[in-house]
């Protein structure tokens, strides 16, 4: 996950992903503690003033930076 500017694991509990086509397990993922969704709301409510002065232009280039 992204919180912030800061990739981190999930410390809550894993979940399951499944292919939906065959049903086949594929992993285990750990999701979210409400500890670091708190965090990742806390740092979304940070970014948006500076986010929401950007342009549509510039926003598509970070994300496909990003991605």
């Amino acid at each position: 996950m992204l919180i912030g500017s800061d990739i981190v694991t999930g410390a809550g509990a894993a979940e399951t992903l499944i292919n939906p086509k065959t049903g086949e397990k594929l992993s285990d993922v750990p999701s979210a503690s409400h500890e670091q969704v708190s965090a990742a709301i806390a740092a979304a409510r940070a970014a948006f003033p500076a986010w929401s002065r950007t342009t549509p232009v510039e926003r598509s280039t970070l994300l496909l930076k990003l991605a």
